[in-house]
């Protein structure tokens, strides 16, 4: 099951919806970490984020400055663990004036693997800057991109306990990627025992 979402008309284009998640979901923030500002991931190379930005309960927010002026591949891949490459992918591929995202599972370059369903969405890139925000509970992955605009879900269980699992920034472009910002979020359960 999903986290409940908001819809709405956008605001830009009637004709539309925009779906984020409900804006309740903060409630449910503790440890929230962010990454120094202007990460820097070289071309053909992956970066683990530390492990504070682990977990099978999160809201991750990722701002890239990765213009599609140019073509490049990257992404997030989140409930990976430390030993094998797994978890499930978020990829974002630009070519000259546009660029797409593909959610799903496995390795980079099996984004569609038979287990783990994947959907393509589009992503209109606005100014230089991409930003994706990625809601995991356990199993379940969303993504929201273009403010909402374009959603993708997939799930993945992740084989390692969850002190094993995390989030990783790959680059397969022949340039390096700046990331320009990502916040993590550990959300707590909403489901408690009587006694807690």
């Amino acid at each position: 099951m999903a986290f409940p979402r908001v819809v709405e008309l956008d605001p830009e284009d009637s004709s539309r919806l925009v779906s984020f998640p409900l804006p309740e979901l903060s409630t449910l923030w503790t440890n929230s970490t962010r990454t120094a500002n202007k990460l820097e991931v070289a071309a053909g190379a992956t970066h683990r984020l530390p492990s504070s930005f682990g977990g099978n309960q999160l809201d991750l927010h990722f701002s890239f400055n990765a213009s599609a002026a140019a073509a490049r591949t990257f992404g997030v891949r989140v409930l990976s663990p430390l030993a094998a490459n797994g978890g499930v992918n978020v990829t974002v591929s630009t070519t000259p004036g546009s660029a797409f995202g593909t959610l799903g599972g496995g390795a980079v370059a099996a984004a569609s693997a038979p287990h783990y369903p994947a959907s393509r969405t589009n992503f209109l890139i606005s100014g230089s800057t991409i930003e994706l925000r990625i809601v995991v509970d356990h199993g379940l992955v969303e993504i929201f991109a273009e403010g909402g605009r374009s959603t993708a879900t997939a799930w993945w269980c992740a084989p390692s306990p969850v002190e094993d699992v995390g989030v990783e920034i790959f680059n397969a472009g022949p340039v390096a990627l700046v990331v320009d910002d990502v916040v993590s979020h550990k959300i707590t359960s909403v489901n408690r025992l009587p006694w807690e």
